[in-house]
This record gives structure tokens, C-alpha cells and sequence, in this order.
């Protein structure tokens, strides 16, 4: 069952303004995507509360999902199956021993940037490693990877279509698809289902494959070696996170410098994303571009603590 949206952030505030109960549970990733959290304050002024948890622990969240299956109905998860600022992936094999551990456990995720570039036909990281099943939500974007624009939220059965469509305020108070991304999405659809689309999939982990060789041979300090188009390179100060892109933007290769309240305070820095209009030797001199940039704002003796940087919020 799939609804399309106008944006992923109305895909999450039509299934929040609906979808959970008194008496559910509801857990949630630190860095889950911010347009979840803000479709969470929806619920935090109804009286529900979310419990935060360290980012990718593991451990922690087993623990609060036997805990909360004690006294809750259902206990949800809220996560990203690829984190937008730094790259990672949801670690779906966790995931699935956990869901089969705890048969109270449901996921809400927001997989916007999984899609398209990795799984069957694009259908993303979550979906790409596990089927849809009734203990299951998955929001995505049509607007990234996708190329055109929109949403949509897949859903597990009819009868949460049916709640959505009919009494979620997100679906008949907010604007209807535009006719012109609805064209694009049936165009990009199309080549989705099309036999081009698993090397079109290769030539990008390819171009994945090579950013990550080449980070390292930089010794760039990258906050998560990831198989996924998206890098971050910890910069520090945001002075020195402006000078670097500011130098690299000069050189010709325009990156994104992510600051604060996107990463935490102290710990600025560059993010960019490799595509197919990015050739082997753009990505080559881009980042030969972008380590000299680097060393010359940072010095060759910056040592940034990454560990702390990956549980940091």
C-alpha cells in the first residue's frame, strides 16, 4: 500500500497525526532526520512522549524495546535508513533480529535518501533488505536520488491507507501533487523499472568506491566510511569549515558546509554527495582540490576525535 505525498516532511506529518496510540511506546534515533522530530512535536503537544537515544546504539535500543514491550501496546522505532548528514545506513541485519526478537517492535523510517541508488528497482536501503510486512512504515523521497519530486509513504495494509486518506489533515488540507513533478515521477519511474537501472546502480558504487579510496589516501577525516553517496569531512571550528569550502568553491568544486544546528557545535564541516554527472577523474581532482584546501586551513597535524563525533548531538 503506497500513498504519494507532496513532500516527505507531509509524509511523516500524515502518518504522525494518525498513525500512533496512547498506548504505544515510541523510541527515536538522535539524528533521526529533522522533519521527524518536528512531525514528533505534533505528538509531544498531544501528550505522548519520545524516548532519544544515542545514535546507532544498538545495544541501548534492544534494552529500551524489552523494557518499553513490558507496559506498551506496540513500541516504535523512528530512524533513517541513510542518515543525511553523514552518510550511514541503518544497520538493517540488527534490525531484523530485533524485529524478529520483539514482535511488538515497529519501525517508522525515513529512508528519503536511499532511494533510488541502492535496492531493487531504487526501492532503497530498507525496503531493498527487508519486504514490507504489517509492523512496517517507510517514508521516501521522489525529490533526491528519485530526480523529480514528491513522496510517498508506504504503508502495511489497507486499513492504514484507508485512516491516512480519510482522516489525516496532512492529505486534504495540504497541496496536491504538482502536474509537473507527477509527469517527472512516472518518467523517472519508468527508468526505474527499466533493465538500465541495475548498471546505472554500478556505475554509482563505482564512483562510491573510488570517493571512499580516495578519502583515505587523503587521510580526510570522514565522520563514516559508508557505502552511499554521501561523505562528511570534519572540519572543527566553522571559520575553518567556511575558509575550506570557501577555497574549494574558488578552485571550481562547489561542496556544502554543514554547521550548526545541522551538526553539533564544534564540529563543523564539508558534506557533498558523488553522482553519475560526476566522471572517475572529476571526483579525482575534486578531491585532490578539496585535501589541499584542507591542509592548508587545518595542517597536517588536526586530529579529530571521531568517536565522539559519531555519538555526538
Amino acid at each position: 500500500n503506497v500513498i504519494a505525498m507532496a513532500t516527505t516532511t507531509l509524509a511523516h506529518v500524515a502518518f504522525f497525526l494518525v498513525g500512533f496510540r496512547p498506548t504505544d511506546a515510541i523510541l527515536a534515533d538522535i539524528q533521526v532526520h529533522a522533519t521527524v522530530h518536528q512531525a514528533g512535536d505534533l505528538l509531544k503537544v498531544r501528550g505522548y512522549d519520545i524516548d532519544l537515544l544515542p545514535h546507532n546504539d544498538w545495544d541501548r535500543l534492544e534494552r529500551a524495546v524489552a523494557e518499553a514491550s513490558e507496559h506498551a501496546e506496540r513500541v516504535w522505532y523512528l530512524a533513517d535508513g541513510v542518515y543525511s548528514m553523514h552518510g550511514d545506513m541503518l544497520d538493517m541485519d540488527v534490525v531484523n533480529t530485533l524485529m524478529d526478537r520483539y514482535p511488538k517492535l515497529h519501525l517508522y523510517i525515513d529512508d528519503a535518501h536511499g532511494i533510488s541508488w541502492t535496492g531493487k528497482h531504487g526501492r532503497g536501503h530498507v525496503l531493498g533488505n527487508r519486504p514490507m510486512d504489517d509492523r512496517m512504515v517507510v517514508a521516501g523521497s521522489l525529490a533526491k536520488g528519485f530526480g523529480s519530486g514528491a513522496a510517498f509513504l508506504a504503508l502495511p495494509n489497507d486499513e492504514v491507507e484507508e485512516m491516512i486518506r480519510t482522516t489525516s489533515g496532512a492529505m486534504f488540507f495540504s497541496g496536491p501533487i504538482h502536474p509537473a513533478q507527477l509527469g517527472a515521477a512516472i518518467a523517472a519511474a519508468r527508468i526505474h523499472l527499466g533493465p538500465e537501472m541495475p548498471k546505472r546502480q554500478e556505475a554509482l558504487k563505482e564512483r562510491i568506491a573510488l570517493t571512499n579510496k580516495l578519502l583515505l589516501e587523503h587521510d580526510l577525516p570522514i565522520i563514516d566510511v559508508s557505502n552511499t553517496p554521501i561523505f562528511f569531512v570534519e572540519v572543527g571550528a566553522v571559520d575553518r569549515a567556511v575558509e575550506v569550502a570557501r577555497r574549494v568553491k574558488d578552485a571550481g568544486y562547489f561542496l556544502n558546509m554543514a554547521v550548526f544546528p545541522a551538526v553539533p557545535h564544534g564540529r563543523a564541516g564539508i558534506r557533498f554527495a558523488v553522482t553519475l554527472h560526476h566522471t572517475l577523474e572529476d571526483i579525482e581532482v575534486m578531491l585532490e582540490t578539496f585535501a589541499t584546501a584542507y591542509r592548508s586551513v587545518v595542517g597536517d597535524d588536526h586530529v579529530v576525535d571521531l568517536s565522539a563525533a559519531r555519538v555526538a548531538q
